[in-house]
């Protein structure tokens, strides 16, 4: 309840605005009541009220000069002001000191006081909303901040442009480290795609978390952020405002790079390798950094993971999955192209045929192969859990590098379900796995009270970019397609349902929140109305306008 004090120097004046409405049914509880302004501050000071209905003329201190003593005060009391002249100066001064309102006691009735009083609850509603989220804020923004920091970061190393301009924007003004004399640096886990084949994608968000916050937890006095960029990889952004030695900074570096080893092989059972780090002025020129840090990275992991069982003689690095070969093959799958994706497979197989074979090369790159086949399907939007029913391959079987053959024959029998699997949609050729994803989204949940976010986030990019992706890829913007994949639906069920559907019905079948916007809708989409189509068998036969 809204506890309310009235003020006016005459009792029939305060009865009759009592009894004009029913205070209490509309959220408003009269406290007390004053017959001027002396009075009324002091029972403002006892009582506490959100609002106060005050008289201008009054003896003593009048309502003018409450109002302006409640501004000077600054407390969060709404005022209404009552009087029975209608005079420009009054209105001027009590609105300039903060009055919701200015009435006249001859106009005032039940149903305009009852109007102007929802209207204040609201107002002191939103207030206490918004004091709380400031009081929220104030409690937990350094654990917020924690996580828009991270989400930044990889948006910095990763992101689209427009993400890249959000993200220096926020190194800019809110990040806890800066954006000026940073050190960025590259850390990967060690056999990722293998320890990590047979987590579900929660157990691996669940692993990945936990890996960035061990990571923080080893700063010690850095001031620095760890950002997970997905597959094992982290990104590492530390802030030296004060140190001028670059030869302390690697130093202090190193120091924290240890013990972050130490404690993911001790605690996690987890071998990590770093790149060099890179010093970085400003967040501007980020990319470049990132790209050196990265190169830094992967010829670290070259030399790390030379096969120790070779000769001394002739020693190559073990074989991985290079970029353009991933990209290839994650092109022939989304394009449905088997005959491509096997004959890269035999390709990949026979380069590590050709390095020897060692057990590294199988492993990694086999691990490798999985990561990808399962990141295409989660894109494709595929309504199991997995799209592959077979065993998978244990640790000791990619140990038998004599058993290449056997290892090549069940990579081509995972790709080959998955393959098998995935949804088509011809109209799809040519268009991005983003565009691709948020369309199989649609399709999967167009049941559903989905929005263009949702897409986005299924698909993995931000709702503005899929927004203009869409738009550009499928020549309509992503709620006409929702329309279009529901109308669709809609003219299916009439089809299958022939003289038992119910119109009234039908729209919560397809997705609408109601009948009379599903009516107009299936109107502008099909040219008749949902009850003329049901009644035209021609119609019902020529299957035009599908959405794909």
């Amino acid at each position: 309840m809204i506890r309310t004090i009235l003020v006016d120097d005459e009792m029939l004046a305060r009865n009759y605005i009592r009894g004009l409405v029913d205070w209490e049914r509309h959220g408003f509880d009269i406290v007390g009541e004053a017959s001027n302004g002396f009075e009324a501050l002091a029972l403002i000071e006892e009582l506490s009220p959100q609002l106060v209905l005050a008289d201008i003329h009054m003896a003593g201190m009048d309502g003018v000069a409450l109002c302006k003593r409640l501004s000077e005060l600054g407390g969060d009391v709404r005022t209404i002001v009552l009087s029975s002249y209608d005079n420009y100066d009054y209105v001027r001064e009590t609105l300039r000191h903060g009055a919701v309102d200015y009435l006249l006691k001859h106009r005032v009735d039940g149903p305009g006081l009852t109007a102007l009083l929802a209207k204040v609850k609201d107002e002191i509603e939103q207030s206490h909303r918004l004091r709380r989220e400031e009081t929220y804020l104030e409690k937990h923004w350094k654990l917020m901040n924690l996580e828009l920091s991270r989400k930044y970061a990889k948006d910095l190393a990763l992101g689209t442009e427009e993400e890249l301009g959000r993200a220096i924007q926020y190194f800019a003004n809110l990040s806890p480290i800066g954006a000026r004399n940073l050190m960025l640096g590259v850390m990967q886990l060690a056999n990722y795609a293998l320890f990590t084949e047979l987590l579900a994608t929660q157990e691996k968000m669940k692993l990945s978390r936990s890996v960035a916050d061990l990571c923080h937890q080893q700063f010690g006095e850095l001031n620095g952020i760890v950002s997970d960029l997905e597959q094992g990889k982290y990104l590492f952004l530390f802030s030296f405002d004060r140190e001028k030695s670059e030869y302390a900074m690697r130093q202090r570096l190193h120091a924290c790079t240890q013990r972050i080893e130490r404690s993911l092989l001790s605690l996690m059972n987890v071998k990590a390798v770093f790149g060099a780090f890179q010093p970085m002025r400003d967040v501007e020129g980020v990319r470049s950094v990132y790209e050196r840090a990265d190169g830094s990275l992967a010829e670290k992991q070259q030399l790390r993971w030379i096969d120790v069982e070779s000769s001394a003689v002739g020693r190559q690095p073990a074989f991985t999955l290079g970029l353009g070969e991933e990209r290839e093959l994650q092109l022939a799958l989304e394009q449905g192209d088997e005959a491509k994706t096997r004959s890269l497979i035999h390709g990949i197989f026979e380069a590590i045929r050709s390095r020897g074979a060692t057990v590294q090369s199988i492993q990694l790159t086999v691990g490798e192969l999985v990561s990808l086949a399962e990141k295409v399907w989660r894109k494709s939007g595929g309504k199991e859990a997995t799209f592959y029913e077979g065993a998978y391959l244990t640790r000791s079987d990619l140990s038998r590098a004599d058993r290449l053959d056997d290892i090549r024959n069940w990579t081509l029998s995972l790709f080959d379900a998955l393959l098998g699997k995935l949804p088509r949609d011809s109209s799809d050729e040519g268009g991005s796995a983003y565009v691709k994803a948020a369309k199989s989204f649609v399709r999967q949940r167009y049941r559903e009270n989905i929005s263009l976010e949702q897409a986005a986030e299924h698909a993995g990019i931000t709702a503005s970019y899929l927004s203009r992706l869409f738009k550009q890829q499928a020549g309509v913007n992503f709620t006409d397609y929702l329309n279009q994949v529901r109308i669709e639906q809609a003219k299916q069920l009439i089809r299958h349902r022939q003289g038992t559907v119910k119109m009234k019905h039908l729209y919560k079948d397809v997705g609408f929140s109601s009948y009379n916007y599903f009516f107009k809708v299936f109107k502008d989409i099909v040219g008749m109305t949902p009850n003329s189509y049901a009644n035209g068998p021609e119609r019902r036969e020529s299957g035009d306008g599908e959405a794909r």
